[in-house]
């Protein structure tokens, strides 16, 4: 099931700060990603959030651009983090903060969050 519904965006201020103040996080260029397993039940396994910074990238479009491309990515390839919740019925919070420089293309976003969710899928294996 390829979707991503709107209520799987990270929304809750309390759940935002939780995920800034007690998360872990590791880096895949160009995005830092932040994790934080929930205690409670959510309406998703996983809730995300995905940052575009206007220090790096000046104008609203290309930001609005790059979160276009993220969320088609991380759409396509959520899959294995989602299954992986499920088997262990856990839920997280992710935090997805681009720091690159440049306006990319979407074939590196895809790689990198391809890298990001294995790496994701790993940490929360072992």
């Amino acid at each position: 099931m390829n979707n991503l519904p709107k209520t799987e965006s990270l929304k809750s201020k309390k759940l935002i700060r939780l995920l800034f103040q007690s998360g872990n996080s590791h880096f895949v260029f160009p995005f830092k990603t932040l994790y934080y397993k929930l205690s409670s039940p959510e309406e998703h396994r996983a809730m995300m959030l995905i940052s575009v910074g206007k220090r790096k990238i000046k104008t609203a479009v290309e930001r609005n651009h790059i979160k276009r491309l993220f969320r088609e990515a991380y759409r396509k390839n959520k899959q294995p983090l989602m299954d992986m919740l499920e088997r262990k019925n856990q839920y997280i919070a992710i935090g997805f903060i681009y720091v690159g420089k440049t306006n990319p293309q979407y074939a590196d976003i895809e790689e990198s969050i391809v890298k990001t969710i294995s790496k994701l899928v790993q940490t929360f294996e072992a």
